[in-house]
């Protein structure tokens, strides 16, 4: 549960920043705020909520939710948290054009937000994933995949990651063939 409110909170403080919203809220009103957002993403998962309290009295913000689910974007259930130590990283990861990136899994569950461009994720299953700017991503837990950029513009992507200390945020396939080490790999996503 505190794993899931990390990552809402995570994701909240983007999408205020995103939006252009300076953040000026103290810790306990931003607290309250990532409270307020989650009872009201419960009741509808595509639904706009005002945000109401001292929040809603500076500005017009409106709290809107991208995605809540308990699977990955191919259907597969998202693991159990581990009971290691937590560590939250959010990562902007730049692709260029007619680009195709490594097959690599992630150890722990991440969720992102395709800021703009194109981007194609394909599991090793065959599995397939056509992103625009604006969509949202839960990705898949420990299985391999890879992303492809196909356009002729870069593909910018904000990806938020619920993750222990000392495990990587990404393995790569090709360092799974020298070292089987579950702490082998990039600490960087080369993603996604």
């Amino acid at each position: 549960m505190r794993y899931n409110y990390l990552i809402h909170l995570g994701l909240m403080s983007f999408v205020i920043l995103s939006c252009g919203q300076e953040q000026t809220k103290s810790s306990l009103e931003i607290d309250r705020f990532s409270n307020e957002a989650t009872a009201s993403s419960k009741a509808s998962a595509s639904s706009e909520t005002p945000v109401s309290g001292e929040a809603a009295a500076s500005s017009d913000l409106q709290v809107e939710t991208l995605i809540q689910t308990t699977q990955s974007w191919n259907g597969t259930p998202l693991p159990d948290y581990t009971s290691e130590h937590p560590q939250m990283t959010a990562l902007r990861i730049t692709i260029p054009p007619h680009t195709k990136l490594p097959v690599h899994r992630h150890p722990v569950i991440n969720a992102g937000i395709l800021l703009s461009g194109h981007l194609t994720v394909i599991s090793e299953a065959g599995d397939t994933l056509q992103m625009k700017a604006g969509d949202p991503i839960v990705e898949m837990v420990n299985q391999w995949h890879h992303g492809e950029n196909n356009g002729d513009e870069p593909a910018e992507i904000v990806v938020f990651y619920s993750g222990n200390v000392d495990v990587p945020v990404t393995i790569l396939k090709e360092s799974q063939k020298t070292d089987q080490s579950p702490h082998d790999g990039n600490s960087h996503d080369p993603y996604h």
